[in-house]
């Protein structure tokens, strides 16, 4: 067996172990602001993984696109991991909807400046 073989069957497994826990709060878990940033959380994982996937294969001609799009999924993985603890072990809204606005703001400004040539040339 190949490392590329092996690497592939550790790619399907992570993807699955993710979108299933996702599934399963999304299920049973209390409908809480935590359990939704969760589950973005989550989902962006899965993205992020996806995309370093294929940025390992990737030829010369990719590598750019791919870097651009690795460091831009990581913006919202990362912002979604700090709203989902800092609301995990509160009882009531955690952080206010105005917050979340600036939060995504930010976000987006970020993953334009990723995408954009300002952040790789090269």
């Amino acid at each position: 067996m190949s490392f590329g073989e092996i690497d592939f069957q550790l790619f399907i497994i992570a993807i699955i172990a993710n979108i299933s826990l996702v599934l399963v709060v999304l299920r049973f878990a209390p409908k809480t602001q935590s359990r939704i940033f969760f589950i973005l959380f989550g989902l962006f994982q899965t993205i992020w993984i996806t995309i370093n996937y294929f940025a390992v294969r990737s030829g010369p001609d990719g590598i750019l696109n791919f870097a651009r799009l690795t460091i831009a999924s990581a913006v919202p993985h990362s912002i979604l991991f700090f709203l989902f603890i800092k609301t995990f072990l509160k009882k009531e809204d955690a952080v206010q909807k105005k917050h979340i606005l600036g939060a995504a703001l930010v976000v987006i400004i970020f993953v334009i400046i990723a995408l954009s040539p300002i952040t790789f040339t090269h």
